[in-house]
């Protein structure tokens, strides 16, 4: 969990593109969810380049999986004021493939916060793969969670955190 009080520490960081690009993630105190420090996303090379977290340096924290579980997440965006963007968060690895949030459909985020990663009736909702199973990062040379939008607009973070283990329906 972390509302990026202390700026953006690890498990936290810019993702790549294949070509090396990172958006440019900077602290912010202006604009923020609650406590004092959020981060502001910009100058973003393409739609999955955000900021990622690094799942499997937290696994210590949230357990590992068991047959028939996964890991849900809760984060919340603003985008800048007057902007609309579409978001969905995304659990990728290497080597074992990529995951999206079940119920897949992009959170409409306006420049009000807005919690993403929960369902329309306020549950939590856990990542599954394109043939319905549930996302397992163990084994792969990385793991983490992404934010990826529509366009390359520029959004605000706050409050992100990471639920796990938990069975379908337990969200």
């Amino acid at each position: 969990e972390s509302g990026f009080e202390n700026g953006m520490d690890a498990p936290f960081s810019a993702n790549e593109s294949d070509a090396g690009q990172k958006a440019t993630v900077t602290p912010v105190t202006d604009v923020v969810h609650t406590g004092e420090g959020a981060l502001h996303i910009t100058n973003r090379p393409g739609a999955h380049q955000s900021m990622a977290v690094d799942l499997k340096a937290i696994i210590a924290d949230v357990g590992p999986l068991v047959q028939g579980e996964g890991y849900s997440m809760s984060v919340w965006m603003r985008a800048e004021d007057g902007q609309t963007i579409k978001v969905q968060p995304i659990f990728g690895t290497g080597g074992k493939g990529s995951a999206f949030i079940v119920g897949g459909d992009f959170t409409v985020v306006t420049d009000e916060w807005t919690e993403v990663g929960i369902l329309n009736d306020k549950t939590y909702s856990l990542f599954a793969k394109d043939d319905g199973s549930f996302f397992d990062p163990y084994g792969a040379s990385w793991a983490n969670i992404r934010l990826r939008t529509e366009g390359t607009e520029n959004f605000y973070v706050d409050d992100f955190k990471v639920f796990g283990p938990q069975k379908p329906g337990d969200a």
